[in-house]
């Protein structure tokens, strides 16, 4: 696979599920985005910037830690994680939760009559 196809193998599933999320009326950032509101969208990604660097801050001071390697850049470093890592901790925040909303909605039941509703 070719280095430069990276970030698509961590971006695939937020490229998949958040335009179904958006228009299956769930929870979308993307839909959110449409209406005009991009509030959602710069939360989820400030609290994955949050995430991403305490994460590494935990992990540089653990006795058994993560250790990265990144194609491009990879000898400058924060803590464990090379810098351009950290690139990868604000699409992840959106992954997770177009995740969550996708797994919910197909999993979802309708309290009045029981069924799923996909």
């Amino acid at each position: 696979m070719s280095r430069w196809l990276v970030p698509l193998v961590w971006l695939g599933w937020l490229l998949a599920l958040e335009p179904i999320n958006a228009r299956r009326g769930r929870p979308s950032w993307l839909g959110d985005l449409a209406r005009g509101d991009a509030s959602k969208l710069l939360a989820l990604l400030a609290s994955g910037a949050v995430c991403g660097v305490l994460w590494e801050f935990w992990n540089y001071w653990a006795t058994t830690k993560w250790t990265y390697t990144v194609p491009y850049a990879g000898n400058v470093k924060i803590f464990e994680m090379p810098v351009l890592g950290y690139l990868g901790f604000p699409p992840f925040a959106l992954e997770c939760y177009a995740m969550y909303h996708a797994v919910r909605g197909v999993l979802a039941t309708d309290s009045d009559t029981g069924a799923t509703l996909i």
